[in-house]
């Protein structure tokens, strides 16, 4: 099955369904630099596991993601100064489609200005200068992408202030009260996803073997936020999936961590080509557009390592979904049964097509001719029988079929007998 997937996703590429890639930089911090005379943050226990099992995650499903570069940074690795690097040369990789992705797991709080900051290793207890805040980041990434691509950031940290054991938050000793937090809005197309509210903790929890936000978001990207069960997994799917379960969770420990999404637009984060492709055909279904024979006929292709040109310009958005069911209705897809009730003419021009004979512009010049019961003379005397397909087509050739574009191939000599004096319209 994954030989398939990965398969389909080589043939999608180019076109609609064809999944962006992804460049990511994930980041973990359990324990933190110490500085004479100044006490070290809190150490944590899972920050740098969640960083590798995000990490990880990302491999495993690297033709889902279309994972193009991967980072992963822990522990004394995670200064200020190479996080900003890194996040700076990841995005000079980015595409116009593409989509960079920063996910950090340590310690958070807000600076002396109520910034939303995340602590690097070398951050130091009572010197926020050392700190990064989330402002910074995105600034950095919006910098580096100028314009192109999407960005979405993945904080399991949180902002309160407050110092729990088994949180991700600290104080600071001698610190004023802290100034209302601002966690800043992504500008253009890019999301934060934030482990909790700004007055909220965010915890690790022995049960899951890490934090409980990064343990549901990895869940949530593992397929289980495809609620709709069409293939594609949003930002708002995610965030959907993520704030449910980690609300519910912490509830019933007695505690209280809702996440936060912000984000001015939604976007596909990761796309199973299959399933994608499957609910697609299903809509048509449902639609009443094609029949069960027709549908069962169609998901069979798909698992083929090339399926019919017409259903892969189909699902690459090159066909639209009433182009693709006339073909279906009028057996032009090869291997998939015609409609009983369809015209017998309309059948004979979708045999041709099937056959690789007729362009579909042909076709659909064709139909039109059909539908309107009027056509020229060749039209009219191949669908009623009168002359083959080869003299037809030979006649389509010569450019000699009024009202159908020309094949561009050399023509053979039609029989004298069937050749027309003139090319007035015909009753068909």
């Amino acid at each position: 099955m994954r030989g398939t997937i990965l398969a389909m996703a080589l043939w999608l590429l180019p076109f609609g369904l064809a999944q962006p890639r992804t460049l990511a930089l994930v980041v973990g911090v359990n324990q933190y630099r110490t500085y004479p005379e100044t006490s070290p943050l809190p150490p944590l226990s899972y920050a740098e596991s969640d960083a590798q099992k995000f990490a990880e995650a990302l491999q495993q499903d690297a033709q889902h993601w279309r994972l193009a570069r991967l980072r992963l940074l822990l522990g004394d690795l995670t200064t200020k100064t190479a996080l900003e690097a890194e996040l700076r040369d990841l995005a000079r990789w980015v595409g116009p489609e593409d989509t960079l992705v920063f996910y950090y797991s340590g310690h958070g709080r807000p600076n002396r200005l109520g910034q939303a900051s995340v602590m690097p290793y070398d951050a130091k207890l009572t010197d926020d200068e050392t700190w990064l805040p989330l402002g910074r980041i995105q600034q950095v990434i919006e910098g580096a992408l100028a314009g192109r691509g999407r960005y979405l950031m993945l904080v399991d940290a949180c902002y309160s202030g407050q110092s729990l054991p088994g949180t991700r938050s600290f104080e600071v000793p001698g610190a004023k009260a802290l100034p209302r937090v601002e966690i800043p809005r992504p500008r253009g197309v890019g999301a934060l996803l934030a482990a909790s509210s700004a007055t909220q903790l965010s915890w690790e929890d022995a049960e899951k073997g890490g934090g409980v936000f990064t343990a549901y978001l990895l869940e949530a990207l593992g397929g289980q936020a495809d609620q709709d069960g069409d293939g594609i997994i949003k930002t708002s799917e995610v965030y959907a999936y993520v704030a449910g379960r980690v609300a519910a969770y912490t509830r019933q420990k007695h505690q209280t961590q809702n996440p936060q999404l912000f984000a001015r637009a939604d976007f596909a984060l990761t796309l199973d080509p299959l399933t994608a492709a499957r609910s697609r055909l299903a809509r048509l279904k449902l639609g009443g557009h094609i029949g069960g024979e027709q549908f069962d006929a169609l998901s069979l292709l798909l698992e083929q390592p090339r399926p019919p040109e017409d259903l892969r310009l189909y699902l690459q958005d090159r066909l639209s979904d009433g182009q693709f069911v006339d073909l279906v209705q009028m057996g032009a897809v090869a291997g998939v049964p015609a409609s009983p009730a369809s015209d017998r003419r309309l059948l004979e021009v979708g045999r041709l097509h099937r056959q690789g004979r007729l362009r579909h512009d042909q076709l659909w010049a064709l139909r039109t001719m059909v539908l309107r019961g009027r056509a020229s003379w060749w039209v009219s005397q191949f669908l009623s029988g009168k002359v083959g397909a080869a003299a037809f087509l030979d006649a389509l050739g010569a450019g000699r079929v009024a009202g159908v574009p020309r094949l561009p191939r050399a023509p053979r000599r039609a029989s004298p007998s069937a050749s027309p004096t003139a090319q007035s319209p015909q009753r068909v």
